[in-house]
């Protein structure tokens, strides 16, 4: 969606130009939140808003141009009284940069930091209308200007936000066109939209996409991991390839709470990236590309070495994941991996597992 006058139109027009060959890149994040009460809300939004700012400058790269931010990681939302100081309303057609007196300050930032790298900036925040609250996806454009901001009824782990049903948004209704300059020439990079993992649980796949028009979509995450069968990561791919879409995953981070999950998916492909920082913090995962389905990570990750799985089996012990409460209506068993061979029956089913000498598994199941 563009946005100039009518004597700049003529020149966009013979200008824009859609390279194959160049490369651009993506970035998705994962980040640990401020979460202090001593802080007051306008505090926690600037500081928040501070190191958002400090990751895509720390980048370096000088072909950004979309980076999406998780959900709930610019406030701290966790009562009822929290809305209202942590919210702002979108007018539309808006560019807080250019407007600070109509926007807050760190609607302000994130505006003016999105025309400097000329980078599209995917983020959520609570947005005010109508009196009413919501937990709200929005995009600024590479020049800062407010594409549009998608209204969502609830945020995962979050209970205070309304109950009422609102129109479904379908986000391939809702495309953008991330944008490089360079010399004289305006690239137009691939089309994107902006959708929700809680809207794909919601809703069927032929309700919320479409799926002739965009197959790229972008997701502010924010999940709980529960075990076994809820873990960020292995919802995320299931999604990605099932309903075959390209899919950046952004995700909230908080160990301490099983939060975590950041990824990219190159729709029935698999995964190009499948990350969780189990000690906290914040980091930028960067995706270069010249065709959106045909790109590699700027720093490749090889998750089939050892050093690798062990490493990130010994992190993951400092990441507390909950159980998933269905669980309790399943029967189990611990296996004893020193056995070469156990028979056990759960339920209806007889299990056999043979295990060989790297202590690898088959399983074998009989109704």
């Amino acid at each position: 969606m563009f946005h100039y006058d009518n004597t700049a139109l003529f020149l966009l027009i013979c200008l824009l130009h859609f390279v194959k060959g160049d490369w651009y890149t993506i970035g998705v994040v994962e980040y640990q939140a401020l979460h202090d009460r001593k802080w007051s809300p306008k505090e926690i939004l600037e500081w928040n808003t501070h190191r958002y700012v400090q990751l895509i400058e720390a980048s370096g790269n000088d072909n950004l141009v979309v980076i999406v931010f998780p959900e709930g990681t610019l406030d701290d939302v966790q009562k009822h009284q929290d809305l209202k100081p942590y919210s702002a309303e979108l007018p539309a057609f808006g560019t807080p940069c250019d407007q600070q007196k109509e926007y807050p300050t760190y609607l302000h930032m994130l505006s003016c930091i999105a025309r400097q790298y000329q980078v599209s900036i995917v983020f959520n925040m609570i947005q005010a209308r109508d009196y009413d609250y919501f937990t709200s996806d929005v995009v600024l454009n590479h020049r800062g200007y407010i594409e549009y901001s998608i209204r969502k009824e609830n945020r995962i782990g979050i209970e205070v936000l309304r109950k009422t049903s609102i129109p479904l948004t379908v986000p391939g209704q809702l495309v953008f066109y991330p944008v490089k300059f360079h010399l004289q020439t305006i690239s137009v990079i691939s089309s994107f939209a902006v959708t929700s993992i809680v809207v794909g649980f919601l809703f069927s796949f032929e309700k919320v996409l479409n799926q002739k028009e965009v197959t790229n979509y972008l997701i502010c995450s924010s999940w709980v991991s529960q075990l076994p069968f809820l873990t960020s990561l292995q919802v995320h791919q299931m999604w990605a390839q099932e309903f075959n879409m390209t899919m950046f995953f952004s995700g909230a981070n908080n160990p301490k709470k099983g939060q975590g999950g950041t990824g990219i998916y190159l729709a029935e492909r698999g995964p190009l990236l499948m990350e969780i920082l189990p000690f906290g913090g914040a980091k930028v995962y960067l995706y270069n590309f010249s065709d959106i389905g045909q790109g590699e990570m700027v720093t490749p990750i090889d998750y089939t070495s050892e050093t690798f799985l062990d490493q990130a089996s010994s992190d993951m012990d400092n990441f507390y994941i909950e159980v998933d409460p269905d669980l309790l209506r399943y029967e189990s068993v611990v296996l004893d991996p020193q056995q070469q061979e156990t028979e056990t029956e759960l339920a209806v089913s007889k299990f056999f597992t043979n295990f060989d000498e790297a202590n690898s598994s088959e399983f074998y199941a009989m109704e």
